[in-house]
């Protein structure tokens, strides 16, 4: 059964809820889609001794829906039994709700892994507004967004994208 465990950064008990799942998973891919810090996501990654080539930094999302529209080819090419999605237990309802969306009709399981209990509930306005932009990119293949968010957080996410090209040698 081939798994991929995708970690949607944010924070450091995400990033080790994910590690723990790919040592309790041998063989498994681990995406990364969007750690905060580069640096300290790969030399994480380098403590625990994770197989490298089984890992891919993917630091082209800027929110949530983009989390897994600008990773589908990425998990596609790996053609998974299983995507395990890793993030808090309050933002669980969202990405899960996007998740499944995205990959609807695929052979692909997606399955919760929160990195935290849920303290609290996201706005039903935003995952209905979430699942709406999935379904539209995962049907037509545009990701609608809203341009104060792309705008707010564009300049740390094309900084952070290009150090985790060169810190995987690309």
């Amino acid at each position: 059964m081939t798994k991929v465990i995708m970690e949607l950064g944010g924070n450091t008990a995400r990033m080790d809820k994910a590690i723990e799942l790919v040592k309790e998973n041998p063989g498994s891919f681990f995406i990364v889609s969007s750690e905060s810090n580069p640096q300290l996501c790969l030399q994480k990654i380098k403590d625990a001794g994770l197989d490298p080539s089984k890992i891919t930094l993917d630091y082209s999302a800027w929110d949530t829906v983009t989390n897994f529209t600008n990773t589908k080819r990425i998990v596609d090419s790996i053609s998974p039994d299983e995507l395990m999605v890793v993030t808090d237990g309050f933002h669980m309802l969202r990405s899960m709700t996007i998740a499944r969306l995205v990959y609807f009709g695929s052979k692909t399981k997606v399955t919760a892994h929160p990195s935290s209990q849920k303290d609290h509930d996201e706005s039903k306005k935003l995952v209905l507004f979430d699942a709406v932009r999935a379904a539209i990119s995962r049907f037509f293949g545009n990701t609608l967004y809203t341009q104060s968010v792309f705008d707010d957080r564009m300049t740390m996410i094309l900084n952070d994208y290009y150090v985790a090209r060169k810190l995987q040698g690309g």
